[in-house]
């Protein structure tokens, strides 16, 4: 687990990047793009660990949270997830 957190820091550093002047992933308007981000970032901030403070990706996520449909369907739970991994 250490070794994939290790990898994700760097790609939240990438996306707080891509962020930076845009008030969504592809410019002005809420995309798909932003769909398929959304669902992943919902686990990258439930997870319980020490992340970096990435402050356009937090107002992101806060923006997300927002819209009905986010919480709905991208903001579901996954605790039955988190007991069961396993390294292969």
């Amino acid at each position: 687990m250490a070794a994939a957190i290790e990898n994700l820091i760097p790609l939240a550093k990438i996306f707080e990047g891509l962020l930076w002047g845009r008030e969504w992933v592809g410019g002005d308007h809420f995309t798909f793009a932003d769909i398929a981000c959304g669902h992943i970032l919902h686990r990258y901030f439930c997870l319980d660990w020490d992340r970096p403070d990435l402050p356009l990706l937090r107002d992101y996520y806060e923006k997300l949270q927002q819209r009905p449909a986010y919480l709905q369907n991208a903001m579901v739970p996954f605790d039955d997830l988190k007991g069961s991994y396993r390294p292969l």
